[in-house]
C-alpha cells in the first residue's frame, strides 16, 4: 500500500491564516528536502494502552511504555499490548515536614505572589490597599506516572496542622472563625502538616518505570467579607517522585521519606511551580543555604490484597524485593552549596584519645576501646532486637473461620491440672463422663441426636487455667493478673463471669499454666469451692417447637462458641478463643467431656492477629431426662457454678405454642347475629354503669371510712351490719340484672376471637395467614386495625408465593388483595369482599428491630381487629402471642477504632452451605452491603460511625438464604470499641512524653489507675492517684521503646475501686533504629570466668553543662558502673564497662548498643555499637 506523502515547509504554520492556497503564496514558501508519509488506520489492540500514553504523541514501533508488555513473545509491546499486573497499596500516616523556620517558606511564597499581583495592576509591589493574598488550603496530590502520563486520576488529600486536627477545622469551608483572624503563615512550633485520611491506590503497576508523584498545592485568595473569598487560585509549591518498584527499592511494607522541591525543572503536570527551595537564600549565614530540601514528605507504604488477589503479590519479580527501610536519596542541588560548619548533625564525632592502657582483671589496667569506625549520624542503622517487628499494615478483610483451633491438653499440663482440686463433673448416675478424643470426632447425626431418649442436655464449661504467651501486643504479663470472660451460648443471654485470679503455685515455672481461682471483693482467695469456675446451660428439647426440634442439634454440629478474655484490672481485651461445639454432641452416650487447650487470638487491632495466650477448658454434655430434678438454680453463695436454663414453651411464662392459627368457621346471619346487633348499644351502656365512676366512688368511700375510723370509736355493731347488708344487696341486684348480658357478650366475643401463638427468632420475618369470612350477603369493605407496626400485610404476590412454598401452605394465591393507603400519617389497610366470601389474608411479622430482653426473649401480645367500614362491627379478632427468642450467635467480631470516626470493614463469608441472598442489621445507624469479592466469594461490607470514647457500638448482622429474610443462615455480632487514637514516632530507647487528657470525674476523690499493654510504657503521676485538677493536668505517658518497627499499644484508665472504664487510648508507635556514631569490635574468651573491664569515651560537645543517662541494650552481657554523668562544657570522661561472663559453651557473636540520652531534654544524643565475638 502506498502511503500519501506531504511536503514539509520552513517557518511557522500561522502563515496559513493569511493565504488562500499554498501554491498561490507570494513569496512562495520555502520547501524542505523532506516529506512526511502517514496513513490513518485503526488499531483495536492498542485500546488497552490508551491509559498509559497521552494524546497526540508520536511513538516508535519498539518503544517501551512502562506498564505495558507484549502478549506475544518476540513482538513489540505496542503491536500486541498487554497490561502489567496491577496491585493495591495503602499510604497512611502521611505527614509533610517544613524543616527549620517553616514560616520563611510561606512568607517568601506569599510575598512573591502579592508583588506579582500588584505589578500586574500597575501598582507598587508593597501596595496593600486591595488586600493581600493568604493561604486558604494546603493540598497534597498523589498520582501514578509512567513517564508519559498519569495512569489514573491523581488523588487529593487535605493537609492540616495539629491544632486544626484537634479543633476539627481542616479547610476554609469548615472554619467557624472569622477570615480576618486567619493566620497566613505556618507557626514555628507546628512545622508538620498531616493528612486526616490515608490514600488507597488500586491500580499500582509493578514496573520500575512507574513512579508515585507527590505535589503540594496551595489555594490562595483574598478574604473580602466575613465568609467571602476573591481572586482565589491554586499554585504548585513543590513536588517530588518516588519509584516503589525500582531496582533494589521494593518492599511489601515500608516507611518512606520523599524530599519535595520546586523550580523551573519540568514536572509531570506541565505547569509552573514555585522557585527552587534551595535558592530562597544564597548567603552562607542563612539557614536555607545548607543544601538540603526544606520540605519532606513521610508516609507508611504497604502492599495489600484488598481489591486484588493477595497471592498475586508473590508474582512481583524477586529482583525488586529488598528488606529494610527505604529512604529516597536526597537530590543534588542545582548549584554548588557550601555546607555550614556549625551544623552539628553533619559533624563527625571526634575520636577518643589513643593513650589507652589494657587491664584484664580488677588488679590490672583497664583497656580503653578504640572505635573500629566513626560514622556520621544517619549513615548506619542497626537493629539489635531479635524480635524486630516489621511495619504492620491495616488489614480490612476478615474471615469468618479462624485458623487457630483448640487441641487436647498436653500430657504435662494434664498431669499438673489433675493434681489440683477442680470440681468434678458427673452424669445422672454419679459417674465421671468419658473423655473423648477431639482429633477423631465422629460425624454428627442431627436427626439421631434429636431422637435421643435423654431429652435434656446439660452443657458445662469449666474454666481451669490460663497461660500467657510472648507476643507483640501484650508484653506486660504479670503472674498474679485477674481475668474475666464473656460468652454467648445458643439463645441464652450473654454471660459475664466474675473476676478470677491467675494464681501461681509454689512450684510454678514460666512454662506452666496458671490455675484460675475465685476471689472475693477484697481480692482474697476463696478456698472452699475448689479451683476454677463453672457455667452450666440446661436445654430441654420440649422448649423447642415441632418445626425446630433439630435446632439445638444443628447449633452444636455447625456452630462455634466465642469466649472473650478480658483483663480484670485494666479491662483490656486480650483476645478470644473459638471452640467448635461439635465436641459436645453425645452420639447417644450418657455424658461426654473433653479437655481443650484453646488459643487466645487478638485480631481487633490494626495489623496481623496475634496469639496472646492459651485458655484451658473442660467442656461436657450430660444427658438427663425431662422428668428428673434439675439442679439449675439452687446454688450457694460461694459455689463456683453459674446455671442458666432455657425455659420450656408454656412453662411459668407462656402458654403452649401453635404454628398456625385456626381459621374462624362461618357465622351465618341467624337469630344470634340479629340479637347481637340489636343489643350492642344497650350492653355497652350497662357495662359503663356496672364499672362506672359512681360505683367506684362508693367503693373508695367505704375504704376511706374503714381507714379513718379509730380502733376505739364506738360504732355500733347493728349500724355496721346494716351498712354491709345494703352494699351487698346492691351488688347482688347488679349481678342478677347484668350477668346474662355480660355472659352473652363474652361468649360472642370468644366465638369470633382466634388465638395464634408462635415462637420466632430475633431478626426473622415470620409469615402467617388468616382466614376471613364475610357472613353478610352484601358486599362489604373490611378495615384491619393493626396495633403493632411490626405486623405488615404481604402486598407482593411473588413474596406471597415464595412464602407459601417455604411454609408448605396450599391455600389459594390472589393478587391485589389489600388496599393500603395513608390517612393522617398512619397506614390504613382495607379489604373488599363479596357477599358470603371467604379469603386468606397474608401477613408478616418483622422481628429484626426487636430487642431481646435479659431473660432470653421478648413476649409480644397484640391484637388485629377486622371490622366493617360502615358501622365498625367486628368480624374477626386475631389475638397474637409471639415469643421472640435471642438468636444463636454464629460468629463474633471485635474491633478498636478512633472515636467519632467512620469505620469500614470487609468480612468474607465462608463456611456456609447455603448461599447468602440478603442481610440486615438491627441497628439503623449501621450500613451493610453484600457483594462478591475476588474469586467469586461473598463479602459483607460493614460501615458505621463510632461512639465517643470509651463506649462500645454493638449490633447484630443477620444473614438470610432468601431475599424476603424468612430463613436465617447465620447471625454475627459486631462490637466496635471507641478509643482515642494517636500516632507516636520515636527512636529506639529514646523516651517520649505524651500528655493524656482525662476529664474530671463526677465522683470526688476518685482513685484512677492507668494500664498499658506494653512494658515500655510508664505513667506519671505515680499509680494509682487521686483524681484532682492538678493530678489530671500532670497525667502523661512516657514511652521508651526497646524495639524497632511498628506496634499498637492500648492504654486504659479505670476506677480502681469500682473497676469501671473511664477512658481508652490506642497508640500506633513507629520506632526507628538509632543513628550509630561509633562502632567498636571486641573479642572475648569464651571460657572467661571473671568480669572484664573496658573503657570508652563520653564527650559533652555543648558549651553548657549537660547530664547524660547511659544504658546498654543487653545488661546481662554489658553493664556500667555509673548510669548518670554530669559533664562540664566540652568535657570528656571515660565510662567503665563491665563485660559479664557467659555460660555458653559454643562460640557466638552479638551486638550491644550503648544509648546516651540527654537527661535534661529526655532525647537520645548518640548511640555506640559494640560487636562482641566470644571465641
Amino acid at each position: 500500500m502506498k502511503h500519501p506523502t506531504y511536503q514539509l515547509y520552513t517557518g511557522t504554520p500561522k502563515v496559513l491564516f493569511y493565504i488562500d492556497s499554498i501554491d498561490k503564496c507570494v513569496p512562495p514558501l520555502k520547501k524542505l528536502s523532506a516529506t512526511l508519509a502517514c496513513l490513518l488506520q485503526t488499531h483495536e489492540n492498542l485500546r488497552v494502552a490508551l491509559t498509559y500514553i497521552p494524546e497526540f504523541v508520536i511513538l516508535a514501533q519498539d518503544e517501551q511504555i512502562p506498564g505495558l508488555r507484549s502478549s506475544l513473545e518476540g513482538l513489540p509491546a505496542l503491536a500486541y499490548p498487554e497490561e502489567e499486573p496491577q496491585f493495591s497499596a495503602a499510604l497512611d500516616n502521611i505527614s509533610v515536614n517544613f524543616g527549620v523556620l517553616p514560616e520563611k517558606i510561606e512568607e517568601n511564597f506569599l510575598k512573591l505572589l502579592n508583588e506579582e499581583r500588584n505589578y500586574r495592576f500597575n501598582r507598587p509591589g508593597n501596595d496593600k490597599s486591595s488586600g493581600e493574598l493568604c493561604v486558604l488550603e494546603r493540598r497534597l496530590r498523589i498520582g501514578m506516572h509512567n513517564g508519559y502520563t498519569f495512569i489514573d486520576e491523581p488523588l487529593v488529600v487535605m493537609l492540616s496542622s495539629k491544632d486544626e486536627l484537634d479543633s476539627g477545622q481542616h479547610s476554609l469551608r469548615k472554619r467557624s472563625r472569622s477570615l480576618s483572624r486567619m493566620s497566613n503563615f505556618i507557626k514555628s512550633e507546628s512545622n508538620t502538616f498531616q493528612a486526616k485520611n490515608g490514600a488507597r491506590l488500586t491500580q499500582l503497576v509493578a514496573d520500575p518505570g512507574v513512579a508515585l508523584v507527590f505535589s503540594i498545592d496551595y489555594v490562595v485568595g483574598i478574604p473580602w467579607t466575613h465568609e467571602t473569598i476573591r481572586d482565589s487560585q491554586t499554585i504548585m509549591l513543590c513536588w517530588g517522585a518516588w519509584c516503589p518498584f525500582s531496582d533494589g527499592a521494593f518492599t511489601l511494607s515500608d516507611t518512606v521519606t520523599v524530599p519535595l522541591i520546586g523550580g523551573p525543572r519540568p514536572n509531570p503536570d506541565g505547569i509552573l511551580c514555585f522557585k527552587n527551595l534551595l535558592r530562597l537564600r544564597e548567603h552562607e549565614e542563612d539557614p536555607f543555604s545548607d543544601g538540603k530540601p526544606r520540605i519532606s514528605l513521610s508516609f507508611n507504604f504497604a502492599m495489600i490484597g484488598a481489591g486484588t488477589d493477595s497471592q498475586a503479590l508473590l508474582t512481583i519479580p524477586s529482583r525488586l524485593r529488598r528488606p529494610g527501610t527505604t529512604e529516597t536519596p536526597q537530590p543534588r542541588p542545582d548549584f554548588p552549596v557550601r555546607p555550614m560548619p556549625s551544623a552539628i548533625e553533619d559533624a563527625p564525632y571526634p575520636k577518643p584519645q589513643k593513650d589507652i592502657e589494657k587491664i584484664v582483671s580488677d588488679e590490672a589496667k583497664i583497656e580503653d576501646l578504640q572505635p573500629a569506625r566513626v560514622l556520621s549520624p544517619g549513615s548506619r542503622r542497626v537493629t539489635y532486637d531479635p524480635q524486630t517487628v516489621p511495619p504492620a499494615q491495616d488489614e480490612l478483610i476478615f474471615d469468618v473461620q479462624t485458623t487457630h483451633k483448640p487441641v487436647a491438653f498436653p500430657r504435662n499440663v494434664q498431669i499438673r491440672l489433675n493434681k489440683m482440686p477442680f470440681p468434678e463433673i458427673h452424669d445422672r448416675h454419679g459417674n465421671t463422663p468419658n473423655v473423648i478424643d477431639i482429633s477423631a470426632v465422629k460425624p454428627v447425626d442431627i436427626d439421631g441426636n434429636s431422637r435421643d431418649p435423654l431429652d435434656v442436655d446439660e452443657i458445662v464449661f469449666q474454666f481451669m487455667a490460663i497461660q500467657n504467651l510472648p507476643n507483640q501486643l501484650f508484653s506486660h504479663n504479670p503472674r498474679g493478673a485477674r481475668y474475666f470472660f464473656t460468652l454467648s451460648f445458643y439463645r441464652f443471654p450473654e454471660v459475664t463471669t466474675e473476676r478470677l485470679l491467675a494464681h501461681p503455685r509454689t512450684d510454678w515455672k514460666p512454662s506452666h499454666p496458671l490455675p484460675l481461682r475465685r476471689i472475693n471483693e477484697s481480692n482474697a482467695l476463696i478456698d472452699d469451692t475448689g479451683h476454677g469456675f463453672m457455667i452450666k446451660y440446661t436445654v430441654n428439647r420440649h422448649s423447642l417447637t415441632p418445626n425446630n426440634e433439630t435446632d439445638f442439634s444443628k447449633y452444636l454440629a455447625l456452630s462455634s462458641l466465642v469466649i472473650n478474655v478480658w483483663d480484670g484490672d485494666s479491662l483490656l481485651y486480650r483476645g478470644s478463643a473459638e471452640i467448635p461445639l461439635k465436641f459436645l454432641c453425645r452420639h447417644g452416650s450418657e455424658a461426654i467431656q473433653a479437655n481443650l487447650q484453646c488459643p487466645i487470638v487478638q485480631n481487633g487491632l490494626p495489623g496481623e492477629e496475634a496469639v496472646t495466650g492459651l485458655l484451658y477448658l473442660r467442656v461436657a454434655n450430660v444427658g438427663l431426662k425431662s422428668n428428673a430434678t434439675l439442679d439449675v438454680t439452687e446454688t450457694s453463695k460461694n459455689d463456683a457454678v453459674v446455671s442458666h436454663r432455657l425455659y420450656r414453651l408454656g412453662e411459668s411464662r407462656f402458654t403452649s405454642m401453635k404454628i398456625r392459627a385456626k381459621p374462624l368457621s362461618a357465622i351465618h346471619d341467624n337469630a344470634l347475629q340479629r340479637f347481637l346487633t340489636a343489643q350492642r348499644i344497650d350492653i355497652h351502656q350497662r357495662k359503663n354503669e356496672l364499672f362506672g365512676s359512681e360505683n367506684l366512688a362508693k367503693m373508695q368511700t367505704w375504704s376511706n371510712i374503714q381507714k379513718s375510723v379509730p380502733s376505739g370509736n364506738p360504732i355500733t355493731k347493728a349500724n355496721l351490719k346494716r351498712f354491709v347488708f345494703e352494699e351487698q344487696l346492691e351488688a347482688y341486684k347488679l349481678l342478677r340484672n347484668e350477668s346474662k348480658a355480660t355472659k352473652l357478650l363474652k361468649a360472642v366475643f370468644d366465638h369470633i376471637t382466634v388465638l395464634h401463638n408462635v415462637q420466632i427468632t430475633q431478626g426473622q420475618v415470620y409469615f402467617f395467614e388468616c382466614r376471613l369470612n364475610n357472613t353478610f350477603p352484601e358486599n362489604i369493605t373490611c378495615v384491619i386495625d393493626i396495633l403493632d407496626a411490626r405486623i405488615q400485610p404481604v402486598v407482593n404476590a411473588d413474596e406471597w408465593k415464595y412464602l407459601k412454598a417455604a411454609y408448605g401452605l396450599k391455600t389459594p394465591l390472589e393478587r391485589d388483595v389489600f388496599n393500603v393507603s395513608k390517612q393522617d400519617g398512619l397506614q390504613r389497610v382495607t379489604v373488599d369482599m363479596s357477599g358470603m366470601e371467604s379469603i386468606f389474608l397474608p401477613f408478616k411479622f418483622n422481628a429484626c428491630n426487636s430487642k431481646a430482653i435479659e431473660d432470653g426473649g421478648e413476649l409480644v401480645q397484640t391484637k388485629m381487629v377486622f371490622k366493617k367500614e360502615d358501622n365498625g362491627e367486628p368480624l374477626l379478632i386475631l389475638d397474637l402471642s409471639i415469643e421472640i427468642r435471642n438468636p444463636a450467635i454464629g460468629s463474633e467480631f471485635r474491633w478498636f477504632a478512633e472515636e467519632w470516626a467512620k469505620v469500614t470493614k470487609v468480612v468474607t463469608v465462608v463456611g456456609y452451605k447455603e448461599n447468602i441472598a440478603a442481610l440486615r442489621t438491627n441497628d439503623p445507624t449501621v450500613l451493610t452491603q453484600l457483594r462478591y469479592g475476588p474469586g467469586g466469594r461473598q463479602e459483607v461490607l460493614f460501615t458505621c460511625h463510632t461512639l465517643p470514647c470509651p463506649q462500645i457500638k454493638s449490633c447484630l448482622i443477620f444473614l438470610y438464604s432468601d431475599v424476603y429474610c424468612s430463613n436465617i443462615v447465620a447471625v454475627w455480632r459486631i462490637n466496635v470499641h471507641s478509643v482515642q487514637k494517636a500516632y507516636i514516632e520515636g527512636l529506639q530507647n529514646q523516651s517520649t512524653r505524651i500528655p493524656l487528657v482525662l476529664k474530671m470525674p463526677s465522683e470526688s476523690e476518685q482513685l484512677i489507675q492507668l494500664h498499658s499493654t506494653a512494658e515500655t510504657v510508664t505513667f506519671t503521676p505515680e499509680q494509682p492517684f487521686v483524681a484532682s485538677p492538678s493530678a489530671l493536668s500532670r497525667t502523661a505517658l512516657i514511652f521508651t521503646p526497646n524495639f524497632t518497627g511498628k506496634r499498637t499499644i492500648l492504654v486504659t484508665a479505670t476506677n480502681a475501686n469500682s473497676h469501671q472504664l473511664l477512658s481508652a487510648w490506642m497508640f500506633v508507635a513507629t520506632v526507628s533504629t538509632p543513628n550509630i556514631v561509633k562502632t567498636y569490635e571486641l573479642k572475648m574468651a569464651l571460657g572467661e570466668k571473671g568480669i572484664v573491664h573496658k573503657r570508652i569515651a563520653l564527650e559533652n560537645q555543648y558549651t553548657i553543662p549537660r547530664t547524660y543517662h547511659v544504658q546498654t541494650s543487653k545488661p546481662d552481657l554489658v553493664t556500667l558502673d555509673q548510669a548518670y554523668y554530669n559533664l562540664a562544657p566540652k568535657e570528656i570522661v571515660m565510662m567503665d564497662l563491665k563485660f559479664m561472663p557467659t555460660s555458653s559453651d559454643r562460640p557466638f557473636s552479638t551486638d550491644v548498643l550503648i544509648f546516651v540520652e540527654n537527661e535534661d531534654m529526655h532525647q537520645q544524643e548518640e548511640v555506640y555499637e559494640i560487636r562482641l565475638s566470644y571465641i
